[in-house]
């Protein structure tokens, strides 16, 4: 074989000589380090800090002061995206951009997607399927991303309601493209134990696999998806993400999934402890893309037409004016009309002012909450006292709040 000196050719390192069949010594080492089973993400890393995704089931947002409590806890934690369980929530909605809920008719079950100021900037759109199941898309970089938040059924719970649940949960996962970072999160309510399969379930799940494990399992070897929160080795408390009340039991039940193909963008996924729900919080290496909105039209607020009668009157007399100025250029009655009313509306009918979810909400008890986050127990009496505070707080303040909304619908 003839050796041949390539210098400072692309398949050349530091001018060695390598022959035409060989590869650079750089990628021969390389091809060396890399196991033949490891899935490498298709997408390049291109920012120094990952994204923190998360999945936590809060029991209830249906309380005074839950939800603001809960935004805090995402600013400790430093998570940009949390997927949540069991907001017990009514209806789909979505608010300030940030905050997206599915739920149903009665204050029961309901998910949610609570994004921050960035993240937000990256919503493509999402689609509540049901009170256990939604799907939300996002603008990434390389690729998309795609957060399919969930909330399984219980032990408790017929055959029939975990045959609806994953039959949701297909349709959620057929709105995804191929190339998507499809992401599975939520309390799936299932232990898959500690036995592991080397594709699916890593080393460091926790107990024994039950009926719902199993099933659970089935679907994510089917649709090859890995449990990202039993491939690392932690602390048994960066395990279970469930205790029963006493701390008697503790269990590994709320799980964030990814597909196999973008395993190697997970650098890390663990549960949080604080709390008889413990989030589960991972990092992905991949970066969100801002999408460039159009400019948005206000919206008017026409009952001010019907409230203020000096409003009314001149906007009356402004549509006449404009009417008969546009009907002498010879336009269709109806066209000039139309045009009249828009012109004049634009000019005299003032714009609608954003809603908040709690105009309530104080500044004392965002700070008692700050300080609250700061005690080490959340057993201690310390916590509790201070738990207690915060409710009776919120109870005040909005009860505050709801008098003065009904003063000025007397007025």
């Amino acid at each position: 074989m003839v050796m041949k000196t390539l210098g400072n050719k692309a398949n050349s390192v530091k001018g060695i000589s390598v022959t035409d069949l060989d590869s650079s010594l750089g990628t021969a080492v390389h091809g060396k380090q890399v196991a033949p089973d490891r899935h490498q993400i298709t997408a390049c890393n291109t920012t120094k800090r990952p994204l923190r995704i998360g999945t936590w089931n809060v029991r209830t947002l249906y309380q005074c002061g839950k939800l603001d409590n809960v935004k805090l806890e995402m600013i400790r934690l430093k998570v940009n995206i949390l997927g949540i369980c069991e907001t017990r929530w009514t209806g789909s909605e979505e608010f300030n951009s940030e905050d997206l809920h599915s739920g149903g008719e009665k204050h029961e079950l309901g998910v949610a997607v609570m994004l921050d100021k960035e993240s937000a900037k990256s919503l493509v759109g999402w689609f509540a399927l049901s009170d256990r199941v939604m799907l939300v898309k996002l603008k990434g970089k390389q690729v998309d991303i795609s957060i399919i938040q969930v909330y399984a059924p219980t032990t408790a719970s017929s055959e029939e309601e975990i045959d609806k649940f994953y039959d949701t949960l297909e349709k959620a996962k057929q709105q995804c493209k191929s190339t998507d970072v499809t992401m599975i999160l939520g309390d799936l309510n299932a232990k898959v134990g500690i036995e592991t399969d080397g594709e699916t379930v890593g080393k460091f799940g926790l107990d024994t696999q039950n009926d719902r494990g199993e099933r659970w399992l089935q679907w994510c070897k089917a649709n090859e998806y890995v449990l990202t929160n039993t491939w690392y080795e932690q602390h048994p408390r960066r395990l279970w993400t469930w205790r029963s009340p006493g701390d008697n039991v503790k269990n590994q039940i709320t799980y964030i999934a990814i597909k196999k193909r973008y395993r190697g963008a997970i650098q890390q996924s663990k549960a949080y402890p604080g709390a008889d729900h413990n989030p589960v919080i991972c990092k992905l290496k991949l970066k969100l893309k801002t999408i460039k909105k159009g400019k948005v039209t206000p919206r008017m607020e026409y009952n001010a037409l019907l409230k203020n009668e000096n409003i009314r009157e001149e906007y009356a007399v402004a549509v006449q004016n404009r009417f008969k100025a546009l009907e002498d250029e010879g336009k269709a009655k109806w066209d000039t009309f139309k045009e009249a009313t828009v012109l004049v509306a634009k000019e005299l009918v003032p714009k609608r002012e954003k809603k908040s979810k709690n105009k309530w909400m104080t500044e004392d008890i965002l700070e008692r909450m700050r300080l609250r986050q700061q005690i080490h127990s959340r057993q201690s009496d310390e916590y509790k006292l201070a738990s207690k505070e915060i409710r009776k707080k919120c109870r005040e303040a909005k009860e505050i709040w709801l008098n003065k909304q009904c003063e000025e619908m007397e007025r």
